[in-house]
């Protein structure tokens, strides 16, 4: 058990229902909830990346993959809500598959990746309670390629 682990567990008591915790991450639901095993895992994920962090300062991370369907849209969704619920660190996660963007993300472009490039005045617009922050890709991502 990791030193960031038993600190959040001297704060918050006893162990909290983990699925139940993560059901409270926002109203936006992406991706099915990890079950058994992936728990654990996505757990040891989060916590390995809060140990790569430097102190006092935030961290920008990517996750991709070279063919549709592989999972790092999956796997970068959970990592930021165990980081976001669980650990209580501020997140955004950034829809930016320019192929297939979220669909239930669809129709939120006032903040959007595409408008931020297009428009990178409106990063100040970004502050909000949502913890962690859902940024879609926006509909019009094909035409910020060379961005």
């Amino acid at each position: 058990m990791s030193k960031i682990f038993d600190a959040y567990r001297k704060k918050v008591g006893e162990m909290s229902d983990l699925p139940l915790e993560l059901g409270k991450a926002g109203s936006v639901s992406l991706y099915p909830s990890p079950g058994g095993r992936q728990n654990e895992d996505f757990s040891k994920l989060a916590n390995r990346l809060l140990g790569l962090r430097l102190e006092n300062r935030g961290s920008v991370l990517a996750f991709g993959s070279s063919t549709s369907g592989e999972g790092a849209s999956f796997v970068s969704y959970n990592a930021a809500l165990y980081l976001a619920t669980y650990y209580h660190q501020k997140v955004a996660w950034i829809d930016g598959n320019f192929l297939s963007p979220q669909t239930k993300l669809i129709g939120q472009d006032r903040h959007s990746l595409a408008s931020l490039l297009n428009d990178p005045g409106k990063v100040d617009d970004l502050i909000t309670p949502d913890n962690p922050m859902l940024i879609p890709g926006g509909s019009n991502l094909r035409e910020t390629r060379g961005l």
